[in-house]
């Protein structure tokens, strides 16, 4: 697994995608970037698609406590949650009860978009 080094914040090597995430962000929440038709759209992202690990946990048991927290922030009407879900963060990519249950191979995008003129 690869770590963003001090000349490096996201992984943008696939021209044929728009979008990018941090470096390193097999097994942890990632942070989503793209940009496509002027729209900007960002967000984090819960990934439990495999990567190749050093252990034995699989990418389930990694993502479990970042899904975890959400839920509990979530539960609690936490104030960053609220103010996010507001300003109009949602799920781009899957829904917000699949983190209750997270499933291998899925990706899971909390975020929203900004238009550019």
């Amino acid at each position: 697994m690869k770590r963003a080094g001090s000349k490096e914040l996201f992984i943008y090597n696939d021209k044929t995608r728009a979008w990018a995430i941090s470096s390193g962000g097999g097994t942890e929440v990632q942070y989503h970037i793209n940009f496509d038709n002027k729209e900007i759209g960002y967000g984090l992202g819960f990934n439990t698609q495999y990567v190749q690990f050093k252990n034995n946990m699989s990418s389930v048991e990694y993502m479990k406590p970042f899904a975890d927290a959400y839920i509990y922030l979530l539960e609690k009407k936490d104030e960053t949650i609220v103010k996010l879900k507001d300003a109009g963060f949602h799920f781009m990519f899957g829904e917000e009860n699949e983190l209750i249950n997270l499933e291998n191979n899925r990706y899971l995008l909390f975020g929203d978009t900004i238009e550019v003129t």
